[in-house]
């Protein structure tokens, strides 16, 4: 990893840098067959047609990264990561968005930079531009030249209230994955492998206010909130209050709420024009009517007739929610429930920048 070289030539800021990258694909695997042997697992990866020789040489570099401490820390388990990251002078993200997300979370104020540098081939908006992945060295001779600039990005606090909040929250990308026939329990996996090799440290992703009934969202989401039911067939009811205005009620399969400055789905509903939208426009322009043709297609129409405006800004949002078996997810990683009778208050407040 060009990274390791880097932090090691560097004698001025910074001095102590956290990575944080999610577990290698040899680890992962691993920790779902935790009680076979490296070349057991190389020969079921191989079964699975599996590129192992990358696998291996991507856990071999990891390894040499977490084995040298002089002044950095490599860290795959965001449990380990919460430890180090008021140690730190700088927070790198070694992944795709997602990696970034997850790295965010963790910091609790707007003093500590961060900055995500994506190894592989896949697009990412939050990290550097992908030329950097491969200049590593540029990266670290404009830190030191203090040729850069700084992009405050906004974060949303989720107040809940209602019952069932303490339950455990889940971490969603964890909770379960498809293995050939058999479901399995990635979660349980996990901690059952940690024991054999260190002990794997969990945090609350929520703190409690005074108010019983009262949870407060810490960290807070980065990019997006998202409520739904678990079932992805059911539709879900909402009453919906924007600032302090009158209360309406929608329902639909989930909604969301985005910040412009970590959420692509939020730059792509801005700049959005729907197809249907572009031809009637056209046509009102030509003075052509839409094509009257007797057709043998289908003819949908939305179930429930809008009450909301598309677009919109606000200083607020307040959501009661009357799902069955709902939950309110953060930056897609956790999860809460959020049924019948919940509320959520979702803002935009300057200290949580």
């Amino acid at each position: 990893m060009k990274l390791l070289s880097c932090l090691l030539k560097t004698s001025q800021w910074p001095q102590r840098v956290l990575g944080i990258l999610k577990l290698c694909a040899f680890e992962y695997f691993k920790a779902g067959h935790f009680d076979l042997s490296n070349n057991q697992l190389l020969d079921q990866l191989r079964k699975l047609n599996k590129e192992c020789d990358e696998m291996i040489a991507e856990h071999r570099r990891q390894l040499a990264c977490e084995r040298n401490s002089r002044g950095f820390y490599v860290i795959s388990t965001i449990g380990d990561a919460s430890r180090y990251v008021d140690w730190a002078d700088l927070v790198i993200a070694i992944g795709g968005d997602g990696t970034f997300l997850l790295a965010s979370r963790l910091i609790r104020s707007n003093k500590m930079p961060i900055f995500g540098i994506n190894p592989h081939s896949s697009i990412s908006d939050l990290t550097l531009p992908m030329e950097y992945s491969s200049d590593i060295d540029r990266i670290f001779e404009r830190l030191r030249a203090g040729d850069y600039g700084l992009l405050m990005r906004s974060r949303i606090r989720t107040t809940m209230t209602g019952v069932g909040l303490y339950q455990q929250s889940l971490h969603v990308h964890r909770k379960s994955r498809t293995q050939d026939e058999l479901r399995i329990d990635l979660e349980t996996s996990l901690k059952t492998y940690a024991k054999q090799m260190k002990p794997l440290q969990c945090t609350r992703e929520f703190y409690s206010e005074e108010n019983s009934g009262r949870r407060a969202a810490s960290p807070k989401s980065f990019a997006m909130v998202f409520m739904t039911e678990i079932l992805a067939a059911k539709s879900i009811t909402f009453a919906i209050q924007v600032n302090d205005e009158e209360e309406l009620t929608t329902r639909s399969s989930g909604i969301g709420f985005y910040t412009g400055s970590g959420s692509r789905s939020w730059f792509r509903e801005m700049n959005l024009l729907q197809t249907e939208t572009v031809q009637t426009v056209v046509a009102m322009a030509t003075g052509r009517e839409l094509s009257g043709k007797e057709t043998s297609e289908l003819l949908y129409n939305m179930r429930f007739p809008k009450s909301l405006p598309e677009r919109r800004k606000c200083r607020s949002i307040r959501v009661k929610s009357f799902g069955f078996d709902a939950g309110l997810i953060l930056d897609g990683c956790v999860c809460m429930p959020f049924n019948d009778g919940s509320t959520a208050l979702f803002e935009i407040r300057p200290n949580t920048r």
